[in-house]
Parts: structure tokens; C-alpha cells; sequence
């Protein structure tokens, strides 16, 4: 499946050339409809998932196996210390991967308020009715669940969930031309 892929640099120079009154509610819609809501949806898979994918490691087959073969040639006791040590091990994993997962999601998931231009007028409304194209109008910092260019002033962004780098980068507007 090929990415969607938006060119923006023919709206960016009308919006440099001439101004905008922003999308028609109707244009928002069907871009919308095209490029989908702007956010990530991960599936969670729930406890028995888990479990499932957990047990079905070879490592745990080769010990049910191993516990079958001493309980077979009468070593109970082996047979079930390593039983309850597998079992012990299958619980932490699966609270660990279930806790991990669930704050993956979390994290994934993000909206904020924002300000868009549609139809002339400046509009609050979520994050994840931005679409490509549009302007946002940006005044108190805050964390953009999305990518765009910066058409006026400047900024600081902090990009440490891209870079690693913990110093924050003064980004300013330029002039976009086709090349």
C-alpha cells in the first residue's frame, strides 16, 4: 500500500501570494475522508492475547514438554518446581507487556485544542480534524500532534522525540518556492 502523499506546495504559495479564507467545511471533509482522522490508532490486544502469544514461546513449550517427560519418569518434584518457576515467569511478563502496551497507547494517542482557519474565520477545534493543508494559528505553546510549516515568526521546538537531542531549536518562517 503506497502512502498518501499531500503536495503542498502549490496551496503554500496561494496562501503566500494571495491569502486564504482557509478550507469550506465541505473540502475539510473530504480530506478528511482521504487522508483519515489525525491520529494514531493502535490495536491492544487484551489479557488472553497476551497470554496466547506468551505460552506459545518456544521456551515455554520446551518446559511444558520437559515437565511432561519428569512427570512421566516420576520426578514430581522437579516437575513441578519448574512448572510453577515457568508459570511464575509467564505472570511478570504479561503484567510487564500489558502495563508497557497500555501507556504505548497512551502515549500514541494525543490531541490537543487548536485554532484553524476554515471558511475565513479562526476556529477552535481538536487536533485530529487537522488536515493537510490547513492553517493553524498558534499563540500559547503547545505540543502539535502533527507535522506543518511554519508561514510566519518563529519558534522554539522542542524535537527531543525525533532527535534525542534535549536542546531546544529556533525555527523560523521562510519563502517557499517550487524548484
Amino acid at each position: 500500500v503506497k502512502p498518501a502523499c499531500f503536495d503542498f506546495l502549490p496551496h503554500l504559495s496561494k496562501v503566500q501570494k494571495e491569502g486564504t479564507a482557509g478550507y469550506t467545511l465541505d473540502q475539510a471533509k473530504k480530506l478528511r475522508k482521504s487522508y483519515g482522522v489525525g491520529t494514531m490508532i493502535l490495536e491492544q490486544k487484551d489479557a488472553i492475547d497476551l497470554f496466547v502469544d506468551e505460552i506459545m514461546r518456544p521456551l515455554y513449550i520446551f518446559i511444558v514438554m520437559s515437565c511432561l517427560l519428569w512427570i512421566y519418569e516420576e520426578y514430581f518434584y522437579y516437575s513441578f518446581m519448574i512448572f510453577v518457576t515457568a508459570a511464575f515467569g509467564i505472570g511478570t511478563s504479561l503484567v510487564q507487556t500489558y502495563r508497557i502496551n497500555k501507556k504505548i497507547f497512551e502515549m500514541a494517542y494525543f490531541e490537543t485544542e487548536v485554532n484553524i482557519l476554515r471558511e475565513g474565520q479562526i476556529k477552535k477545534g481538536s487536533s485530529k480534524y487537522v488536515v493537510p493543508g490547513d492553517i493553524v494559528f498558534v499563540k500559547d505553546p503547545i505540543k502539535m500532534p502533527f507535522d506543518g510549516l511554519l508561514l510566519q515568526g518563529s519558534i522554539l521546538a522542542n524535537e527531543c522525540s525525533i532527535t534525542g537531542e534535549s536542546v531546544k531549536v529556533k525555527k523560523k518562517s521562510e519563502t517557499i518556492t517550487k524548484a
